[in-house]
């Protein structure tokens, strides 16, 4: 948590550097990124930008999101 109470202050940016450093170091596990805490509510086209920095820049090869399913409507 980064020395955070909780979760919810993590940036994509703090995100990004972990996902980074974890990418050079696996081999054979997938590699899975969570979306950061309230960025799913964000409109899609934000959303899929998002995600796809996890995946170019930083390797993730999954994204886990949680969020309601009403928020994808938008």
């Amino acid at each position: 948590m980064l020395g955070y109470g909780n979760t919810v202050p993590v940036t994509l940016e703090e995100i990004l550097i972990h996902l980074k450093a974890v990418r050079r170091a696996v081999q054979r596990a997938l590699l899975v990124a969570d979306m950061p805490y309230g960025f799913v509510s964000y409109r899609r086209r934000r959303r899929v930008r998002n995600a796809l920095r996890l995946v170019k820049e930083g390797g993730a090869e999954a994204i886990n999101l949680k969020a309601d399913t009403s928020e994808f409507n938008s």
